[in-house]
């Protein structure tokens, strides 16, 4: 039938190609989150590390972690001395103590002062406080630091810049 639509039918036509603009939009933001080359643990392999850069400070640049791939996951700070990664969530500050067993990264569970913290503050730091313990490896991808858990999900710091520490 070539003539003019019936009642309804282009409201849910309009829906469905706003849904798949929108799956569009979410698939583009995820690839270009990614390099374009996969998930972020799949990107260069990089070095293996046996031991963490000591001392340094680093920025959270990328993740492929639920609750911490959100732009305010951007003010994590990790600073890494003395066998302890500490730093800041964006609302508490945190330490926790590491070592490494071969290649394998073991991190303790984190200690981190009390703030109330306000969403999405709150679900980004839980979402940091539960990956520490589950990470298991770490390597270098150029300038760049990248923790990951043996599920695949990884952090990317980036040295943070003059006079950012946590």
């Amino acid at each position: 039938m070539n003539g003019p639509a019936r009642h309804g039918e282009r409201p849910a036509r309009r829906s469905a190609l706003r849904r798949r603009g929108a799956l569009a939009l979410v698939l583009a933001a995820l690839l270009m989150s990614a390099g374009c080359t996969g998930s972020l643990s799949q990107t260069a392999a990089g070095q293996r590390l046996s031991a963490l850069p000591e001392p340094s400070d680093w920025t959270l640049s990328a993740s492929d972690v639920p609750g911490l791939d959100r732009p305010e996951a951007a003010d994590i700070r990790l600073h890494i001395d003395a066998g302890r990664l500490g730093g800041s969530s964006g609302c508490n500050n945190f330490s926790a103590a590491y070592s490494f067993v071969g290649e394998t990264l073991r991190v303790g569970a984190p200690a981190a002062t009390k703030r109330g913290c306000p969403p999405p503050r709150a679900e980004i730091e839980s979402a940091l406080f539960r990956l520490l313990p589950a990470l298991t490896g770490a390597r270098r991808d150029g300038e760049a630091l990248v923790l990951e858990t043996a599920a695949g999900q990884a952090l990317r710091f980036l040295p943070a810049a003059a006079g950012e520490t946590p």
